[in-house]
């Protein structure tokens, strides 16, 4: 019996660049970021429900999150992102310390870095979330803080192994790479999942050692 066809998010990428609007997805595996990456390109995925993972699945149940305090920042590149992201916030009956918009506010991202981590790491704020260029270097200076757990994520898959398997507690966003409708749903994936202890719980304790020995 032949494997079935998986539809990845590059492919779907392709596609969109193509020009295709409709994907027909009829016996196909869909990956979690394929859905997301469809999502976010305006793509209708057609055809009856096929094979998905349980993670993609999971990721976009309609589900209402608990309303927290979120320390938010960004560099030049990442504003457009965070313009959404804190409409969305608020929308969701959120707190937001929003930290571009301080008397003069970080504008590096490294320091943009460190301003989201210490809210959080001083308790002012359960999350953090960064967005700049590519993540990478905000990502990098964020868990340069104690007590900080900061995570790259581009997906929806991503974000929940952040939260679930390593308790996540920041998550670095790229500004120059997803688009504003990619942004929000991995923002609202990794604020909805919470950390599966009964599954990973020595994990996040050698991370806490780790921590402690710094």
């Amino acid at each position: 019996m032949a494997e079935p066809r998986a539809i990845t998010e590059r492919e779907v990428r392709r596609l969109a660049r193509e020009g295709t609007k409709v994907i027909d997805i009829r016996g196909a595996i869909v990956t979690p970021g394929a859905r997301s990456a469809a999502r976010e390109l305006g793509l209708l995925l057609t055809g009856p429900d096929t094979p998905t993972s349980m993670i993609g699945m999971r990721a976009f149940e309609p589900r209402r999150l608990k309303e927290t305090t979120i320390a938010l920042g960004c560099d030049a590149k990442g504003g457009a992102i965070k313009d959404a992201v804190a409409t969305r916030l608020y929308e969701l009956k959120h707190t937001v310390i929003d930290l571009a918009k301080g008397v003069a506010p970080p504008t590096e991202s490294p320091d943009v870095a460190l301003a989201v981590a210490r809210e959080v790491a001083g308790e002012r704020a359960p999350f953090g979330i960064i967005i700049d260029g590519t993540g990478i270097s905000a990502c990098i200076a964020a868990n340069k803080v104690k007590g900080i757990r900061a995570a790259l994520c581009h997906d929806v898959t991503s974000a929940i192994s952040a939260r679930e398997h390593s308790d996540a507690n920041v998550l670095c966003l790229a500004g120059t790479l997803i688009g504003p409708r990619q942004a929000l749903a991995v923002v609202e994936t990794f604020l909805s999942k919470e950390f599966a202890a009964a599954r990973y719980a020595s994990r996040l304790a050698r991370l806490l050692e780790i921590d402690a020995e710094r």
